[in-house]
């Protein structure tokens, strides 16, 4: 799973399986992502399940913090903690 920011405030990236993106607003510690929308290309069910799990925790997100090198996304039914990769 991979995911980016960009400067016009919208988030994309790779869900799993599938393609996605959608608009994102942070200010301060809090966040609103969404609506997101994602390709539709069907892989194995685990993978499907894992990608589902994911795209709903990050649409439902509400804050944002650091823990160190850690990007925390939190949402009312979890949490999604992203380490930052540099393009090389």
């Amino acid at each position: 799973i991979t995911f980016e920011f960009d400067a016009e405030g919208n988030i994309a990236g790779n869900a799993s399986c599938n393609r996605f993106g959608g608009s994102c607003a942070i200010d301060s510690d809090k966040i609103e992502v969404g609506p997101l929308r994602s390709t539709r290309r069907a892989c194995e069910p685990d993978v499907m399940q894992q990608e589902q799990k994911f795209l709903a925790l990050l649409g439902a997100a509400t804050a944002w913090s650091m823990d160190g090198e850690e990007l925390v996304l939190t949402s009312p039914d979890g949490e999604i903690k992203a380490k930052r990769q540099t393009a090389e």
